[in-house]
C-alpha cells in the first residue's frame, strides 16, 4: 500500500497580527508496514491582511524547512502591495520580495516607507504598466538608489517555489512493530506562488486589469490575490485558466462595482 496522506486539521485565519496564526497538522501512515510518521506540526505559512486605510497590503510569510528551527520562524517574507498606512503595522525587518500589483497610490503609497525602514531584497512590479505618478516615480528612485535591490517585472506564467528552496515540513517516522525510529520524512507542503496576470502579449487597455494576480498554494489550501482586476481580467482568468477551487479570495479592486 502506498503511503496515505491524512489531513488531520486545518485552521486558516486571515486577521490582524495579534490573532492566532494559521496551522496545518499532517499525519503520514503506511498501514501495511505499520509505519507512522508524526511529530511537530507542519510549519505554518502565515497570511496577514493589514488595515491600511483606502488601499491594500498582504504579508505572506513562508516557513523555514530546517528541522532545528522553531515552527513560527519564517524564512521568506513577501509583501503584496504597500498601502498608505502600512507604517502603522509591525513588519519583519527583512522583506524578501516587495510585490506591487499596480502603481496606483492605494497599492504603492507606503512603499517608500518600507524601502526606507526595511531591508528589501527584491522589488517586483507588473510587466506592462507605466510608472507616471509622483508616488510611483519616488518609489522607483528609492529602488534604483539601493544597489542591493533586485528589480523584476513579472507576468503570467512566472512562479516562485518557496523562494527556490526545497519542500518544508519534517516528521519523525516510527516502526510500530518495535517502536523504533526509522528516520525523517519531508512532507509535500511546497508553497507555490503563481503569477496569473498580466499577460505581456495580450495586455488590457485598462491599467487595473493589468494588475499582478497571485495564486498562493500551500498543501491543499489556495489563496487568490486579485489586485485591482476588473471584469475583463476576471473573465480571462475564468475562461483561459480556470474555474479552479480557491479557498480564500481577496476580492478584486477592494470590492468595487467594476469587478
Amino acid at each position: 500500500m502506498r503511503p496515505t496522506l491524512l489531513i488531520i486539521a486545518l485552521l486558516l485565519t486571515l486577521t490582524a497580527c495579534a490573532q492566532p496564526e494559521p496551522t496545518i497538522d499532517v499525519r503520514v501512515c503506511d498501514e501495511e508496514n505499520n509505519i507512522t510518521c508524526t511529530g511537530p506540526a507542519t510549519p505554518e505559512m502565515k497570511l496577514t491582511m493589514f488595515s491600511v486605510g483606502q488601499g491594500q497590503s498582504v504579508l505572506i510569510q513562508i516557513p523555514q524547512d530546517n528541522p532545528g528551527n522553531p515552527l513560527n520562524a519564517y524564512e521568506s517574507n513577501i509583501l503584496y502591495d504597500a498601502g498608505p498606512k502600512i507604517r502603522d503595522h509591525d513588519l519583519p525587518g527583512t522583506i524578501d520580495q516587495l510585490i506591487i500589483s499596480n502603481p496606483d497610490k492605494d497599492h504603492l503609497a507606503g512603499a517608500a516607507w518600507v524601502l526606507d525602514t526595511k531591508q528589501v531584497q527584491r522589488f517586483i512590479e507588473p510587466y506592462v504598466l507605466p510608472c507616471e505618478t509622483k508616488t510611483c516615480i519616488l518609489v522607483r528612485e528609492k529602488v534604483f538608489a539601493e544597489p542591493g535591490i533586485e528589480i523584476t517585472h513579472k507576468f503570467a506564467g512566472s512562479r516562485i517555489y518557496k523562494a527556490d528552496t526545497p519542500r518544508v515540513g519534517w516528521k519523525t517516522c516510527t516502526d510500530g512493530t518495535n517502536n523504533s525510529t526509522i528516520g525523517t520524512l519531508v512532507n509535500p507542503f511546497t508553497p507555490i506562488i503563481e503569477y496569473l496576470n498580466p499577460d505581456p502579449l495580450e495586455p488590457f487597455n485598462n491599467d487595473n486589469d493589468n494588475s499582478i494576480v497571485l495564486l498562493v498554494t500551500y498543501g491543499n489550501t489556495t489563496i487568490l490575490l486579485m489586485g485591482d482586476c476588473e471584469k475583463a481580467c476576471e473573465d480571462r482568468l475564468v475562461e483561459n485558466l480556470y474555474p479552479r477551487n480557491v479557498d480564500v479570495l481577496v476580492v478584486p479592486h477592494h470590492g468595487s462595482k467594476t469587478s
